[in-house]
């Protein structure tokens, strides 16, 4: 890989680092195909249904980089529902925790490998504590600085971390933990009781115990049309503006049974007592630190618009070399240096089959696309170089406060 000398105008925001894990990616990935006891909380969990050799070539880069930029005081693994597998789930977690439809690996429809990746998320921090990245995230900044130095300090009111989309509602991508941390494990009982015989999201969100959510997201829909436009992008991170970043071309109650996780973390957030004292509202407005979606996991998005466009002008623009920008590549060279200068990750999106235009995700997935997130001398392998090669001269990133709702649920947690 090329080594690029980081920009005068970003040498007061970056400054070059020495590398000190040696080893080839494929040496790397090895390792993460490996049981490794858990013998801290100092972990990065993800998942891939069938095993972190058959990710796509890109994902398995980024847990590659994982391993690079948090050293070997933080554990990376990849687990999977394939029982013979070093990653299986059911090594690393108990049964109980996990839905029976997981265990018995009798899911159907077409999300099995999102959604056993939101039951991992869950079970794997509440058991064993640390941090969750999905696969398509790159990481740009490291884990102690992005949340743990934080949600780790006995001194700070922060207990969980996790990605801000607006009002009581999170981005899951990313979420982070000590273990047995009280939120998370009534959000996993949550998600529990909603998947009890079941096998598929169909029809999740329409539980009686969603039934709050209509109303709210037509008041949200109807709160964002009346903003200025000077207040749109902010409007947009709500439940049914946030969701319109993308170009869906499927229902909103469709959307809803997608994300469910999302919604059942929002529903827990309304919550005045869960019924046995726990009150969500204020753990939620207390004790989560919530990263800023937009600079902090989106920046790319939001400086392309990508999201509603489509992912292939994002790849065009990045699978572009690097040499003497002008044009197109000038706005490229910004995107990747500002990610880097201000990002603590990029969230890469597939949501496959729910968008009219296919994002960047499902098109590095493609074999033509296999290895454009590193081509040599492009934007692409500079990101890649950057993550790894470059630390961010500001200590913590960009936070908001979590808001305090202005309705809230007087219901326990699994009563309508």
């Amino acid at each position: 890989m090329a080594a690029f000398p980081i920009p005068q105008s970003y040498a007061d925001k970056l400054e070059e680092i020495e590398v000190h894990d040696r080893r080839t990616d494929e040496d790397i990935l090895a390792s993460l195909n490996q049981f490794v006891l858990v013998t801290s909380e100092k972990n990065i969990w993800s998942f891939w249904h069938d095993g972190v050799l058959n990710m796509p070539t890109w994902c398995q880069r980024n847990a590659v980089d994982w391993v690079r930029i948090c050293g070997p005081e933080w554990t990376i693994r990849v687990l999977d529902n394939v029982p013979d597998s070093p990653g299986y789930a059911l090594r690393y977690l108990s049964a109980q925790n996990l839905p029976d439809c997981f265990v018995h690996r009798t899911m159907d429809g077409p999300y099995v490998g999102q959604h056993s990746a939101d039951f991992v998320r869950t079970a794997s921090i509440l058991e064993h504590g640390g941090a969750w990245m999905d696969t398509g995230s790159i990481m740009v900044m490291h884990m102690d600085r992005i949340c743990w130095d934080r949600i780790s300090d006995p001194d700070s009111p922060y207990e969980v971390a996790t990605v801000l989309r607006g009002d009581q509602w999170i981005f899951n991508y990313f979420m982070a933990a000590r273990k047995n941390n009280p939120f998370i494990r009534r959000l996993n009982d949550f998600i529990l009781h909603l998947w009890k015989d079941r096998t598929n999201h169909r029809g999740v969100t329409q539980n009686a115990l969603f039934s709050y959510l209509p109303g709210m997201l037509a008041a949200s829909s109807s709160n964002t049309q009346e903003q200025s436009q000077a207040t749109t992008e902010a409007q947009q991170q709500n439940p049914s503006g946030g969701l319109a970043i993308f170009d869906w071309k499927v229902s909103m109650q469709e959307l809803l049974d997608y994300a469910m996780q999302m919604a059942a973390w929002n529903r827990l957030a309304l919550l005045e007592d869960a019924g046995d004292g726990f009150s969500g509202v204020e753990y939620w407005t207390r004790h989560v630190l919530l990263l800023d979606y937009a600079p902090e996991t989106g920046m790319p998005m939001r400086m392309l618009g990508a999201a509603k466009n489509g992912g292939e002008r994002m790849l065009r623009l990045l699978s572009m070399a690097v040499k003497r920008p002008k044009g197109d590549e000038q706005e490229a060279e910004r995107v990747v240096w500002e990610t880097l200068a201000h990002g603590s990750m990029w969230k890469i999106s597939h949501v496959k089959g729910l968008t009219h235009k296919p994002q960047l995700g499902s098109l590095l997935d493609a074999d033509e696309n296999m290895r454009k997130d590193q081509a040599p001398g492009t934007f692409m392998e500079l990101l890649r170089y950057g993550t790894v090669h470059c630390r961010q001269k500001r200590q913590i990133p960009c936070l908001r406060e979590a808001p305090r709702p202005t309705f809230v649920l007087k219901t326990g947690l699994l009563e309508p």
